[in-house]
Protein backbone atom coordinates (compact mmCIF):
# COMPACT_ATOMS: atom_id res chain seq x y z
CA UNK A 1 0.00 0.00 0.00
CA UNK A 2 1.62 3.56 -0.74
CA UNK A 3 0.07 6.50 0.00
CA UNK A 4 1.10 9.20 -1.98
CA UNK A 5 0.84 12.47 -0.10
CA UNK A 6 -1.93 12.54 3.22
CA UNK A 7 -2.56 15.81 5.20
CA UNK A 8 -4.24 15.72 8.73
CA UNK A 9 -6.96 18.59 7.23
CA UNK A 10 -7.14 19.14 3.44
CA UNK A 11 -8.22 16.06 1.30
CA UNK A 12 -8.27 16.36 -2.29
CA UNK A 13 -6.01 14.96 -5.30
CA UNK A 14 -2.83 14.51 -2.99
CA UNK A 15 -4.39 14.15 0.42
CA UNK A 16 -6.56 12.14 2.59
CA UNK A 17 -8.34 12.96 5.85
CA UNK A 18 -7.77 11.89 9.35
CA UNK A 19 -10.78 9.77 9.49
CA UNK A 20 -10.41 7.82 6.13
CA UNK A 21 -6.51 7.41 6.53
CA UNK A 22 -7.68 5.74 10.39
CA UNK A 23 -10.33 3.63 8.55
CA UNK A 24 -7.70 2.23 5.85
CA UNK A 25 -4.78 1.32 8.96
CA UNK A 26 -7.95 -0.10 10.82
CA UNK A 27 -8.52 -2.25 7.29
CA UNK A 28 -4.86 -3.37 7.08
CA UNK A 29 -5.08 -4.78 10.55
CA UNK A 30 -8.81 -6.40 10.40
CA UNK A 31 -7.30 -8.32 7.42
CA UNK A 32 -4.17 -9.21 8.79
CA UNK A 33 -1.46 -7.72 6.67
CA UNK A 34 2.02 -7.51 8.00
CA UNK A 35 2.80 -4.03 7.69
CA UNK A 36 7.19 -3.81 6.59
CA UNK A 37 10.12 -1.90 7.54
CA UNK A 38 11.81 -0.69 4.77
CA UNK A 39 14.25 -3.63 5.23
CA UNK A 40 11.82 -5.59 5.69
CA UNK A 41 10.83 -4.82 2.04
CA UNK A 42 14.29 -5.23 0.89
CA UNK A 43 15.12 -8.52 2.13
CA UNK A 44 11.44 -9.80 0.89
CA UNK A 45 12.06 -8.38 -2.79
CA UNK A 46 15.43 -10.19 -3.11
CA UNK A 47 14.39 -13.68 -1.19
CA UNK A 48 10.59 -13.70 -0.93
CA UNK A 49 9.88 -16.04 2.01
CA UNK A 50 7.09 -18.67 2.13
CA UNK A 51 3.57 -17.59 3.65
CA UNK A 52 0.26 -16.52 2.59
CA UNK A 53 0.11 -13.46 5.07
CA UNK A 54 -0.69 -10.03 2.80
CA UNK A 55 1.96 -7.34 3.18
CA UNK A 56 2.30 -4.05 3.06
CA UNK A 57 4.90 -1.23 2.77
CA UNK A 58 2.93 2.21 4.20
CA UNK A 59 4.93 4.95 2.38
CA UNK A 60 4.43 8.95 2.68
CA UNK A 61 5.64 11.59 0.11
CA UNK A 62 6.49 14.91 1.28
CA UNK A 63 7.02 15.00 4.90
CA UNK A 64 4.52 17.12 5.77
CA UNK A 65 3.91 18.54 9.47
CA UNK A 66 0.84 16.66 10.14
CA UNK A 67 2.43 13.39 9.94
CA UNK A 68 3.76 13.63 13.68
CA UNK A 69 0.55 14.85 14.82
CA UNK A 70 -2.17 12.97 12.97
CA UNK A 71 -0.57 10.09 10.87
CA UNK A 72 1.64 8.91 13.77
CA UNK A 73 -0.59 8.14 16.97
CA UNK A 74 -2.94 6.01 13.65
CA UNK A 75 0.12 4.08 12.66
CA UNK A 76 1.57 3.32 16.73
CA UNK A 77 -1.91 2.62 17.52
CA UNK A 78 -1.52 -0.40 15.08
CA UNK A 79 2.45 -0.65 15.58
CA UNK A 80 2.86 -0.08 12.02
CA UNK A 81 5.91 1.09 10.32
CA UNK A 82 6.20 3.89 7.47
CA UNK A 83 8.74 5.48 5.50
CA UNK A 84 8.66 9.19 4.71
CA UNK A 85 10.13 10.69 1.37
CA UNK A 86 11.11 14.24 2.38
CA UNK A 87 12.37 17.14 0.18
CA UNK A 88 15.47 18.01 2.16
CA UNK A 89 15.41 21.71 1.14
CA UNK A 90 12.09 22.18 2.03
CA UNK A 91 12.17 21.32 5.64
CA UNK A 92 10.95 23.39 8.36
CA UNK A 93 9.26 25.68 5.04
CA UNK A 94 6.07 24.84 3.52
CA UNK A 95 5.63 23.23 0.19
CA UNK A 96 5.77 25.13 -2.98
CA UNK A 97 6.20 23.34 -5.73
CA UNK A 98 4.23 22.54 -8.72
CA UNK A 99 0.73 20.91 -7.73
CA UNK A 100 1.27 22.02 -4.33
CA UNK A 101 -1.73 22.61 -1.92
CA UNK A 102 -3.64 26.67 -1.78
CA UNK A 103 -3.21 27.31 1.05
CA UNK A 104 0.19 25.41 1.19
CA UNK A 105 0.95 22.84 3.78
CA UNK A 106 4.03 23.20 6.57
CA UNK A 107 6.59 20.47 6.22
CA UNK A 108 8.55 18.78 9.14
CA UNK A 109 11.30 20.99 10.64
CA UNK A 110 14.76 18.66 11.04
CA UNK A 111 14.12 18.39 14.76
CA UNK A 112 10.52 16.62 14.63
CA UNK A 113 11.96 14.68 12.15
CA UNK A 114 14.92 13.66 14.23
CA UNK A 115 12.52 12.79 16.79
CA UNK A 116 10.74 10.68 14.10
CA UNK A 117 13.33 8.59 13.31
CA UNK A 118 14.03 7.99 17.14
CA UNK A 119 10.10 7.04 17.44
CA UNK A 120 10.89 4.02 14.55
CA UNK A 121 10.03 6.18 11.82
CA UNK A 122 12.26 5.57 8.60
CA UNK A 123 12.98 8.39 6.07
CA UNK A 124 13.85 8.42 2.69
CA UNK A 125 14.71 11.22 -0.02
CA UNK A 126 12.77 12.92 -2.08
CA UNK A 127 15.33 15.06 -3.46
CA UNK A 128 16.12 18.28 -2.83
CA UNK A 129 13.99 21.01 -4.25
CA UNK A 130 10.97 18.82 -5.04
CA UNK A 131 12.28 19.04 -8.92
CA UNK A 132 11.42 16.74 -11.67
CA UNK A 133 13.95 14.61 -12.18
CA UNK A 134 13.21 13.72 -15.91
CA UNK A 135 13.42 17.53 -16.55
CA UNK A 136 16.93 18.29 -15.24
CA UNK A 137 20.42 17.93 -16.48
CA UNK A 138 22.54 15.71 -15.36
CA UNK A 139 24.69 17.77 -13.29
CA UNK A 140 21.32 19.49 -11.39
CA UNK A 141 19.49 15.93 -11.11
CA UNK A 142 22.77 14.10 -9.29
CA UNK A 143 23.13 16.94 -7.24
CA UNK A 144 19.29 17.12 -6.14
CA UNK A 145 20.08 13.09 -5.43
CA UNK A 146 23.33 12.78 -3.64
CA UNK A 147 22.89 16.52 -1.48
CA UNK A 148 19.20 14.81 -0.81
CA UNK A 149 20.96 11.54 0.62
CA UNK A 150 23.87 13.61 2.15
CA UNK A 151 21.63 15.94 4.38
CA UNK A 152 19.92 13.09 5.74
CA UNK A 153 22.93 10.96 6.46
CA UNK A 154 24.11 14.30 8.53
CA UNK A 155 20.75 15.32 10.12
CA UNK A 156 19.64 11.79 11.31
CA UNK A 157 23.00 9.61 11.92
CA UNK A 158 21.72 7.37 9.77
CA UNK A 159 22.70 5.83 5.62
CA UNK A 160 19.62 7.20 3.38
CA UNK A 161 18.55 3.68 1.71
CA UNK A 162 15.31 4.74 0.10
CA UNK A 163 14.16 7.26 -2.42
CA UNK A 164 11.15 8.09 -3.92
CA UNK A 165 11.29 10.09 -7.13
CA UNK A 166 8.88 13.47 -6.98
CA UNK A 167 5.56 13.13 -8.92
CA UNK A 168 6.85 9.43 -9.94
CA UNK A 169 8.53 10.90 -12.75
CA UNK A 170 11.34 8.19 -13.48
CA UNK A 171 13.44 7.34 -16.94
CA UNK A 172 17.08 5.57 -17.75
CA UNK A 173 18.95 8.32 -16.18
CA UNK A 174 16.94 8.94 -13.26
CA UNK A 175 17.38 4.79 -12.39
CA UNK A 176 20.71 4.71 -13.26
CA UNK A 177 21.79 8.13 -10.73
CA UNK A 178 19.46 6.69 -8.20
CA UNK A 179 21.04 3.20 -8.09
CA UNK A 180 24.31 4.75 -7.70
CA UNK A 181 23.54 6.41 -4.20
CA UNK A 182 20.49 4.13 -3.16
CA UNK A 183 19.41 0.60 -2.45
CA UNK A 184 16.14 1.11 -3.38
CA UNK A 185 13.37 3.81 -5.06
CA UNK A 186 9.57 3.63 -5.65
CA UNK A 187 6.84 4.59 -8.54
CA UNK A 188 3.68 5.79 -8.28
CA UNK A 189 2.09 3.26 -10.50
CA UNK A 190 -0.95 1.31 -9.25
CA UNK A 191 -0.42 -2.60 -9.02
CA UNK A 192 1.33 -5.15 -6.30
CA UNK A 193 4.87 -5.14 -5.87
CA UNK A 194 6.06 -8.87 -6.64
CA UNK A 195 9.67 -9.94 -6.26
CA UNK A 196 12.24 -9.54 -9.09
CA UNK A 197 10.67 -6.25 -10.61
CA UNK A 198 13.25 -3.25 -10.96
CA UNK A 199 14.62 -2.32 -7.30
CA UNK A 200 14.67 0.92 -8.43
CA UNK A 201 11.38 1.63 -10.19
Amino acid sequence: ARLHIWSSSASGPTSIDVATFRMQMDALAECGYKVLSGQEFLDWHGTPGPGAQPRALITFDDGFADFATAALPVLHAHGFAATVFVPTGKLGGSEDWRGANVPARPLLDWKTLRELVQAGIEFGGHGVTHADLTRLGAEDRAREIQTCAQQLAMHTGRPTRWFAAPYGHVNGAVRSDLAAVFEMAFGTRFGPAVPGCDRFD
